[in-house]
C-alpha cells in the first residue's frame, strides 16, 4: 500500500506509524514506521507526501497516522489489504467525476458496496492542468476523503488512469513544462514516472492501466509494454484494462484516439484474452456484447468493455443507434461493482439512487453467461 497525504507550511520529515490494532495516535505504541519522500507541484503551495509499505501481511486491518513533529498529525485512520487466498474480491469503478453533490453522492453509494478499491478511469476534477484548477482539485480530494470510507471506517484505496481533462492542451504547455503537473503530482503510481502500469489484485485478478494518448502515444512503447506485462500475466485468470477514451463508445464519434487504441491495444486484448475492459469518457453507461476483432461472438468468449464514465458528469448524451457493439446503453449516471470469486465474475451497474440497473456474469471458466 502507498499513503499519500499533503501539508501546506513548514514540515519535518514524512512518516507513518502503524500498527495491525488501533493506538489512538500514540506514536511510541506503533509497532511499524515507515519513511516517505516528498513531491513539490510547480506554484502550489503544497507538499505531497509519499509514503511506499512493504511486507505487509494479506487480509490484514491496519491502523495509521500520518505526518512529522512540525506539521503535527493527522487523526488515525485504516485501510485494508488484499487475501492471499481465494476469497471473493470486490472493487468498484468508473470515471468522469468532477465536484459537488453529485460525484459526492455516487461515491458514498459506491463506499456502501465496501469495496476492497476502486478504479478511476480519468477526468477527475476536471481542471486540465492550469493554476487555476487547483482549487478543483482541493475539492475533488476534499469529497474523496468525506465519502470514500467504508461502512466500518476504512479508506478505500485508489488506482487512477489519466484522461483529456487531467492535461493540459498542447497550446497551454510551454516546452519542457508538465502537462499534467496536478494529475502527475497528486498521484505517484509509478516509479519510472509513466502513464501507463499494471498492477496484480491477489491471485485471481491482474490489471493494465493504460493511456489513451494523453501523456504517451497508444503505440511505440507502451504497446510494446502491453504486450510483454499480457504475456507475463497470461496464467492469471481475470486480467482487465483501465483507461479513458473507449475503443467502442456508445455516443462519441469514432476519432483518432479510438483508431489508434483498436489499431494498437485491440489484437493484444485479442491474442491474450482480455477478460474486460473499464472504457470512459463519454458521460452515458455502455455495456458491449463480447466482442473479438471488435465482433461480437456468441462461444462464450471474447472481451466485454464497460462504461463509459459517468460517475459524476451529467448524462445528457444518448447512445448511437448504428453501434451493433452494444449490449446494453443508457443515459445514466453509475458506477460499476465488480465481484470475483472462484465461480466466476459479476458486474453490477449501480445508479446514483443505489439501483443496479444492468448486470453482465461470468463463470469459473470465464465464458460470458445469461443471468
Amino acid at each position: 500500500m502507498t499513503v499519500h497525504y499533503h501539508t501546506l507550511g513548514p514540515f519535518d520529515g514524512t512518516h507513518v506509524y502503524y500498527d495491525t490494532r488501533p493506538q489512538h495516535g500514540q506514536l511510541e505504541r506503533y509497532a511499524s514506521h515507515a519513511r516517505g519522500f516528498e513531491r513539490r507541484i510547480e506554484g502550489v503551495d503544497r507538499v505531497v507526501h509519499v509514503v511506499p509499505l512493504t511486507r505487509l501481511a494479506p487480509g490484514t486491518t491496519y491502523w495509521f497516522v500520518a505526518g512529522d513533529p512540525t506539521s503535527g498529525f493527522r487523526e488515525e485512520r485504516s485501510f485494508r489489504t488484499l487475501p492471499e487466498d481465494d476469497s471473493p474480491l470486490t472493487f468498484v469503478a468508473g470515471g468522469d467525476m468532477s465536484t459537488g453533490w453529485l460525484p459526492r453522492l455516487s461515491s458514498w453509494l459506491a463506499a456502501r458496496t465496501d469495496p476492497s478499491f476502486a478504479l478511476l478511469g480519468g477526468d477527475l476534477a476536471y481542471c486540465r492542468g492550469l493554476p487555476e484548477g487547483y482549487a478543483r482539485w482541493q475539492q475533488w480530494f476534499a469529497d474523496w476523503e468525506a465519502t470514500m470510507r467504508t461502512p466500518d471506517g476504512r479508506l478505500i484505496p485508489l488506482v487512477a488512469a489519466i484522461g483529456n481533462h487531467d492535461r493540459r492542451d498542447a497550446r497551454d504547455t510551454s516546452a519542457g513544462a508538465d502537462p499534467a503537473p496536478f494529475f502527475n503530482g497528486f498521484f505517484y503510481q509509478d516509479p519510472g514516472g509513466h502513464s501507463y502500469f499494471a498492477r496484480r489484485f491477489g491471485r485471481r485478478v491482474a490489471l493494465f492501466v493504460l493511456d489513451s494518448g494523453h501523456l504517451a502515444p497508444q503505440g511505440g512503447a507502451q504497446r510494446d509494454w502491453l504486450e510483454a506485462e499480457l504475456r507475463a500475466k497470461a496464467d492469471v485468470p481475470v486480467r482487465f484494462a483501465l483507461y479513458h477514451v473507449a475503443l467502442f463508445p456508445a455516443h462519441q464519434p469514432i476519432g483518432k484516439s479510438v483508431e489508434a487504441g483498436r489499431a494498437d491495444w485491440l489484437p493484444l486484448f485479442d491474442s491474450f484474452r482480455l477478460t474486460a475492459a473499464f472504457e470512459n469518457h463519454g458521460h452515458l453507461h455502455k455495456r458491449t456484447l463480447p466482442l473479438r476483432g471488435g465482433t461480437p461472438v456468441a462461444d462464450g468468449g471474447g472481451t466485454v468493455f464497460f462504461g463509459d464514465g459517468c460517475w459524476g458528469k451529467s448524462q445528457t448524451k444518448s447512445p448511437e443507434p448504428d453501434r451493433g457493439f452494444l449490449a446494453a446503453s443508457f443515459s445514466r449516471r453509475h458506477f460499476w461493482k465488480v465481484t470475483v470469486s472462484q465461480q466466476g465474475a459479476r458486474y453490477e451497474a449501480i445508479d446514483g439512487f443505489g439501483h443496479v440497473f444492468d448486470r453482465a456474469a461470468q463463470d469459473a471458466s470465464g465464458a460470458w453467461i445469461r443471468e
